[in-house]
């Protein structure tokens, strides 16, 4: 989420903090713009080294340019929605 959408979101008074990696449910059949769907598709480590940097090699790839993020196709509590992992947000820091 670039800041112009951050800072406007803030200007008119409605809180979104989605944090990179984030996974929720979402009646889509497309991946809103920052998420992607959790098919367990191989995802590019130059494409978001923050999400890289968070999951790592957790749910496969290669060890050198990609990683896959995690297959939930199946688990979805009702048919008509999907789980979508966010790539674009805050990196969570620890304390």
């Amino acid at each position: 989420m670039n800041r112009y959408v951050i800072n406007k979101i803030q200007k008119e008074g409605i809180t979104l903090e989605v944090y990179t990696g984030t996974i929720r449910l979402y009646p889509y059949n497309y991946s809103p713009r920052g998420w992607i769907l959790c098919n367990g598709a191989k995802f590019n480590i130059a494409q978001s080294i923050a999400l890289f940097q968070l999951i790592g090699f957790t749910y496969g790839g290669d060890n050198k340019t990609y990683f896959n993020i995690p297959n939930l196709i199946g688990a979805e509590p009702d048919p008509n929605l999907k789980y979508y992992m966010a790539i674009d947000g805050y990196y969570p820091v620890g304390s």
